[in-house]
Order: structure tokens, then sequence, then C-alpha cells
């Protein structure tokens, strides 16, 4: 024999319980596929400046740092 009962011998306030726990589940999962979502723009984000960095190919992200690749050649 089972020690698990059938949901049929649930009480008012388990069966008000076990949908709680059910909406909680269902919640998750689409915050789940939010995140998902979330993940996949930015990186699709990420694409585009790796895109632009590419563009101005000299491999340096910040505009300070051209400056001082630049500062650097004039003075060599």
């Amino acid at each position: 024999m089972s020690d698990l009962s059938p949901i049929t011998d649930l009480s008012d306030d388990e069966r008000a319980a076990l949908e709680e726990i059910e909406r909680g589940l269902e919640e998750v999962r689409r915050a789940h596929g939010a995140l998902v979502d979330f993940h996949h723009a930015v990186g699709r984000g990420i694409d585009h400046f790796d895109e632009a960095l590419a563009e101005l190919g000299d491999g340096r992200r910040y505009p300070i740092e051209r400056a001082e690749r630049d500062e650097l050649e004039e003075s060599a």
C-alpha cells in the first residue's frame, strides 16, 4: 500500500494550496521564457556592438583608447 493519497482525498485547504502551487509554477515557467527571450535579445545587441567594432577595424573599444594609440603613433 502506498503512503500517497489520491487527489480525491485532499481537503479543501489542500486543494487550494495545490492550485496555488500550480499557478506559481505557471508563473515561473512564463518568467523563465521571458528570461530566455531577454538573454537572446542581449546577445543580438552584443552582436551589433561586435559588428561595429569590426567596422572600426582597429580593435579599440573606446575613443580614449584610439586617442592614446594615435598619440603614441605621433610621438614615434
